[in-house]
């Protein structure tokens, strides 16, 4: 009897060992050694450089340390003070670099926070580009096409309702022969094929020099601005370099390439 008790704990006895060692097999937790942790801590702060490089501008890499050639550390100081303006929505920053760079600054602290500029800072070219982008920039951030309406660049203005609207800039909702985007550049109503009630089409004043949102013809002579006769001698250059007949037509600024003779011809629009 005892033997055969002996026999039954010696297999209970070896069952449970076997599952104990089965169990601490499944649950078994490794314990990095460490060398392993080390490893670990080096790829984490590599991953961490990395995200640090990926959010710089591409252009501190080009700029970081002692630069020989005269015309990239001119690049190189004009981008660094672009990137501080902008990071610390400084627009003041702006008017130490370049007129040329000034509209990319200015533009680019828009973007980010339309509020949080000044246009009273810069004049001419640029307080009309900053104006326009601002109210733009407003109109998007806040999903209000009302404010469309403010803003000066009336391509701007336009693209403005197409973001918010949806509106197809070279659709004729009210089927007068001009486009939206035509509409917003002769301040006609894009919902009338007669903006004014005089009886006239809105497509038909245009084409016949007629005013389609008043009264009379559209006197020729101040839509039509001779190279020549631009006082700016480097925007009197890029006129004659970009324009057919050394003439900017006013009502076709929207056909300009160059980014800085368009927002002069919108400018002088403006100013009629």
């Amino acid at each position: 009897m005892n033997k055969k008790i002996l026999i039954i704990l010696t297999i209970l006895a070896f069952f449970v060992f076997s599952v104990f060692i089965v169990l601490n097999n499944n649950n078994k937790i490794d314990i990095p050694s460490i060398t392993d942790k080390k490893e670990s801590e080096k790829e984490s702060e590599s991953d961490k450089k990395e995200n640090i490089e990926e959010e710089q501008p591409p252009f501190l890499d080009i700029c970081s340390g002692d630069i020989n050639d005269e015309e990239l550390a001119e690049i190189c100081k004009i981008e660094k003070t672009i990137n501080k303006a902008t990071k610390n929505l400084d627009a003041s920053k702006c008017l130490n670099i370049k007129e040329e760079f000034r509209q990319r600054c200015i533009i680019d602290i828009l973007k980010i926070n339309p509020d949080s500029v000044d246009c009273s800072l810069f004049d001419g070219r640029n307080n009309f580009v900053c104006l326009s982008e601002k109210k733009y920039h407003q109109a998007i951030s806040r999903d209000d096409s009302d404010l469309c309406l403010e803003i000066k660049d009336k391509i701007k203005r336009a693209n403005c309702f197409n973001v918010i609207d949806k509106v197809d800039l070279h659709g004729d909702e009210d089927g007068d022969g001009l486009s939206f985007l035509e509409e917003m550049m002769h301040g006609t109503n894009p919902n009338l094929k007669d903006s004014d009630g005089d009886g006239f089409n809105d497509s038909e004043e245009v084409k016949n020099n007629y005013n389609p949102v008043g009264e009379g013809k559209i006197n020729q002579e101040t839509i039509l601005v001779k190279c020549n006769e631009i006082e700016d001698e480097d925007m009197q250059i890029l006129c004659k370099q970009e324009m057919d007949n050394d003439t900017i037509d006013l009502e076709k600024c929207y056909d300009i390439e160059s980014e800085e003779l368009y927002n002069y011809c919108l400018s002088l629009l403006e100013s009629l």
